[in-house]
């Protein structure tokens, strides 16, 4: 059995990808088409699947659009759709809970370089909250050619001033989805809100007091007809 699993950040197709692989005793590739795969062994890893008949692979809009601008050939995506058993797409449908999710892998990854504190890596299951207005007061710092700058603002505000751009690569990533769905009626929609997941989908945070509702008013139905 093949099975082919489409979705954007933060859904939780990461660990549906695993249950599929346990549930139905397939090699779990996760997501072997990342961009940081020299396009060679992109190649190569297609052509081992397609001659395959036991995968689970996930694939990111990135994932196909890297494979454009590499000139893989033929196409991963529209290949793997065509040889899949099954495709599946996974949407989350709370939009502001999903970029919360986008920002605070970010912000994780921010607090680890620029305070030397160590977060629990972001798929390891953790029981205490973390504050991150604990964090505020502290100085955003940053590397810039090669040296290390300092803005005197609070880090998280700097930060949170980046949601619009997430915001906008996050929906831009959700159109991708939904028009590769509606070019292609076989592949079924999985809600994340739908799946059985453990805690670690749940963060254990306190966002900041700057955190703005940054999705209020727009729907997942406003951006995608794949229903």
């Amino acid at each position: 059995m093949k099975i082919l699993v489409l979705s954007t950040y933060r859904t939780g197709a990461t660990n549906f990808c695993k249950q599929l692989a346990e549930e139905h005793g397939l090699t779990n590739h996760n997501e072997c088409f990342d961009e940081k795969t020299h396009p060679l062994e992109r190649t190569k890893t297609l052509k081992y699947l397609t001659e395959s008949d036991n995968w689970v692979v996930k694939m990111l809009p990135k994932h196909d659009q890297c494979g454009d601008r590499d000139g893989v050939k033929p196409n991963p995506l529209l290949t793997l759709i065509d040889s899949a058993d099954k495709v599946y797409c996974v949407m989350r449908r709370d939009l502001n809970e999903q970029l919360r999710s986008v920002w605070l892998a970010k912000i994780s990854t921010q607090i680890t370089e620029n305070l030397g504190v160590e977060l629990p890596d972001w798929h390891t299951d953790f029981e205490n909250p973390i504050d991150l207005n604990t964090f505020d007061g502290i100085p955003y710092t940053y590397i810039h050619k090669g040296d290390v700058k300092t803005i005197e603002y609070p880090w998280c505000e700097v930060v949170s001033k980046s949601l619009p751009l997430y915001r906008w690569w996050l929906f831009k990533d959700i159109k991708w989805v939904a028009d590769v769905c509606n070019n292609h009626s076989q592949i079924e929609i999985v809600y994340t809100e739908d799946m059985d997941h453990d805690k670690k989908y749940h963060r254990p945070f306190v966002f900041p007091k700057c955190f703005p509702t940054i999705c209020t008013g727009t729907r997942l139905e406003e951006l995608t007809v794949a229903q």
